[in-house]
């Protein structure tokens, strides 16, 4: 007979919170000395942009999770300050290589699945990072690469004007904009931060909560059985002392 403790019950719990541990992906490293780029999010008055889209390469997820959060560095050109607007941002899959995004119409670099993620006017800096947090996307590697489009309204550049780590490559990541000028495709994109958690694999999550509920029936079966033969010797106890 197999043995039940708690500490089974607390393993096997610690194995199902392991398949949803939060991780963080950092895109875009090594990035440019001591500069960075003022697009999206620093200068749209100065570069009258209304759209921006970087493209992330999938090779950089190890595979399928839920993201929940985007940052970005403000690490070599130090300072600056967010610009003013209405800033909706979205993610979705897209099939275009990175450095290879459309530069004249920014619908034609979304595959498909594009989803709000966050809207409003741009967050503070905080600790040298600009942080977003939305509605979680799923993303899956096996379906493409990770588009970011940001769409921008009313917007005017911070004073002074904000810069953000910029990749020295386009290896993992490249850009686009759009608006009264266009174009992109011709440096890295912004080092980019996306917090996420692993989504478990379907084959796993079965077993698991089949395992979970034996154990804890199990656990509770054993109690039940030491309390009633607490209880029944108890009597037997009490029986022999009348006789």
């Amino acid at each position: 007979m197999i043995r039940v403790t708690s500490f089974s019950v607390a393993v096997a719990s610690w194995i199902a919170f392991s398949l949803t541990l939060h991780a963080n992906v950092i895109i875009g490293l090594p990035a440019i000395v001591d500069n960075g780029n003022c697009l999206p999010f620093g200068c749209p008055g100065s570069y009258p942009i209304t759209t921006y889209q970087e493209d992330y390469t999938s090779t950089a997820f190890s595979g399928p999770v839920a993201i929940t959060g985007i940052d970005f560095f403000n690490t070599q050109f130090i300072g600056g300050a967010p610009a003013t607007g209405a800033y909706d941002l979205s993610l979705s899959y897209t099939s275009k290589p990175v450095g290879a995004l459309d530069t004249t119409n920014p619908a034609n670099n979304i595959t498909s699945g594009s989803q709000p993620f966050s809207n409003g006017s741009l967050p503070g800096l905080s600790g040298g990072m600009l942080d977003f947090t939305g509605t979680p996307f799923s993303y899956d590697p096996a379906g493409g690469n990770l588009l970011l489009t940001v769409t921008i309204s009313g917007g005017a550049d911070g004073s002074p004007i904000l810069y953000l780590d910029q990749a020295q490559t386009q290896l993992q990541t490249s850009f686009a904009f759009f608006g009264t000028v266009q174009g992109g495709n011709f440096a890295g994109g912004l080092v980019t931060e996306f917090v996420t958690s692993t989504v478990p694999e379907p084959s796993l999550v079965f077993p698991l909560t089949a395992i979970l509920i034996v154990l804890r029936f199990g656990l509770h079966k054993r109690r039940w059985e030491q309390i009633v033969g607490g209880r029944m010797g108890a009597a037997q106890r009490w029986k022999s002392t009348q006789t």
